[in-house]
């Protein structure tokens, strides 16, 4: 697996730090602890393994692509066992390492550490944290990120990316997790408007921007005339384009993730 693989402009994913107690518990039912968030998905999923989510907290690195990622703590009954913590994401071949035949699938990433600030760098802001008053269990996430796996295969730098990985998972724990009020209708506020300025993302952010934007201009070079309305409308349907493929894939992770949690409850 290869880490840092979405952000070849960005710093190495920190690596898996032994001494968790999820690690340790993951080890003594047959883990070898990998950066493969699949495999982790599956052991915890046919394993049943035990343990709640404490926090989740999304992430973004001070990159050039802005990476977002996940830090979530994980914890036990028994109060004598430390929590530990998990940093999860999705990753994209940008650097064209992979066969063809894998170079498009999304890798989810996965690695593990007794600290949080092992998992993470000092320059990478916060987005969002969140305090579930129901603590979901490891396999109701090992679940939803099956649901978004599995909904969205395929890894696209503009549309099914590292973006909008870390807020599908954030705003489903959110509206499952969450009861009513303030901080779950601020949350969710926020969580819709990173969705809407991601789906601007293709002629908005500075390097996309200029790319498109330069090449709707030499379209429009032979016709003067017709420069900016010819931005302006190319523009909003790639905006409306962008809008439809999103909404249509959040509003199918979120209807699945609520039917898994209505057959759990059965």
């Amino acid at each position: 697996m290869g880490s840092g693989a979405s952000r070849t402009r960005g710093p190495k994913t920190p690596q898996s730090i032994s001494g968790s107690t999820l690690g340790n518990v993951l080890k003594r039912e047959g883990f070898r602890v990998d950066p493969d968030g699949m495999a982790f998905i599956k052991h915890v999923l046919t394993h049943k393994t035990r343990g709640w989510i404490g926090r989740a907290i999304w992430m973004q690195e001070s990159s050039t692509l802005q990476h977002e990622y996940l830090l979530i703590s994980v914890f036990f009954l028994n109060e004598k066992l430390p929590p530990s913590w998990i940093r999860i994401e999705r990753m994209g071949d940008l650097e064209g390492t992979r066969s063809q035949e894998e170079k498009d699938k999304a890798e989810l990433i996965f690695h593990i550490a007794p600290q949080r600030e092992q998992l993470t760098f000092r320059r990478d802001v916060v987005i969002a944290d969140v305090v579930p008053d129901t603590a979901p269990t490891l396999r109701d996430l090992a679940n939803l990120l099956q649901i978004i796996q599995t909904t969205s295969p395929v890894y696209s730098l503009l549309q099914y990316n590292c973006w909008f990985f870390a807020r599908e998972v954030f705003h489903n724990l959110v509206s499952s997790y969450l009861v009513e009020g303030v901080r779950k209708r601020k949350l969710i506020e926020l969580c819709e408007s990173k969705r809407r300025k991601h789906e601007d993302a293709l002629w908005r952010s500075p390097w996309r921007g200029q790319v498109f934007t330069g090449l709707v201009m030499v379209v429009a070079s032979t016709a003067p005339q017709i420069i900016i309305p010819a931005y302006a409308m190319s523009s909003a349907i790639l905006s409306r384009y962008n809008r439809i493929k999103l909404k249509s894939k959040t509003g199918k992770i979120r209807l699945y993730f609520e039917e898994y949690r209505k057959w759990w409850f059965q």
